[in-house]
């Protein structure tokens, strides 16, 4: 009897864990704020790695509009438009209770649209009342009143804007080439693992504007290298690889939240 009772258990607990990794995938992305009344409509992106941040890409009241200098610490310009990190921290949602739960949570800046609704303790939970391939309906518990807001997966029905998104690419070929990968902006670190074998080659890295973030030079390799670049409102990153023979082979691979 006990026997069975452990294979039960164990069933459910191996089945428990199936459904909910599907879910956890399916919220990793950015999810902006359904709300037309709203003075600021939040984005909130959930990584993989279970970190998030929160942004309020159009807030005009975070003293970024007119700096001619460096960002503060906590914005970001994208493409000429400016936003603020408002908040960032650790996410993770548990199955039995469908609770979306924020911890660590750090609230970057003094005043928040988010942290005004939904307060600064260092824990937010929230229930997941419905989830869908474009959108979540989350549900923030305060008494005996159930505030309930939907979030959007894109916001934009137009196919030139480049969404939030999570890459990983594979670049191996011979010779002098260029490869791009287009971003929201929103992704804020590249893992890179690179491979020139016994040929020098050059690897250079540039964003959309041609500003060079970074460069091996021109170098053999008997290992494969390793590195991670921050990344901070780049909308386009551009591998460009040169050779001192046609015939050098290269593997590279790009990782990007």
């Amino acid at each position: 009897m006990k026997l069975m009772y452990k294979i039960i258990l164990s069933t459910l607990l191996i089945y428990n864990s199936a459904c909910s990794q599907p879910i956890k995938e399916n919220l990793v992305g950015s999810w902006f704020r359904s709300c037309d009344v709203c003075e600021f409509n939040d984005l909130i992106i959930l990584r993989s790695d279970h970190k998030y941040f929160v942004y309020n890409p159009n807030s005009a009241d975070i003293g970024s509009f007119e700096l001619t200098g460096e960002l503060k610490s906590n914005d970001i310009r994208i493409d000429g438009a400016y936003t603020a990190i408002s908040e960032k921290g650790i996410w993770d949602y548990d199955t039995s209770t469908k609770d979306l739960v924020f911890t660590e949570r750090s609230i970057l800046e003094e005043w928040t649209d988010f942290s005004e609704v939904y307060g600064k303790s260092k824990e937010l939970k929230f229930y997941l009342k419905e989830l869908t391939e474009n959108e979540i309906e989350l549900c923030n518990k305060e008494g005996k009143q159930l505030l309930c807001e939907k979030y959007e997966r894109n916001n934009s029905e137009n196919d030139s804007i480049t969404f939030y998104k999570e890459v990983t690419e594979d670049f191996t070929g011979t010779g002098s080439q260029v490869k791009e990968i287009l971003l929201s902006g929103y992704e804020t670190e590249l893992k890179l693992s690179y491979e020139f074998y016994k040929e020098p080659d050059e690897l250079i890295i540039e964003d959309r504007s041609g500003k060079v973030l970074f460069t091996t030079n021109m170098v053999s390799t008997s290992e494969r290298k390793t590195m991670e670049l921050s990344l901070r409102g780049v909308t386009k990153l551009a591998f460009k690889i040169r050779n001192e023979r046609t015939s050098s082979k290269w593997k590279i691979m790009a990782e990007i939240k």
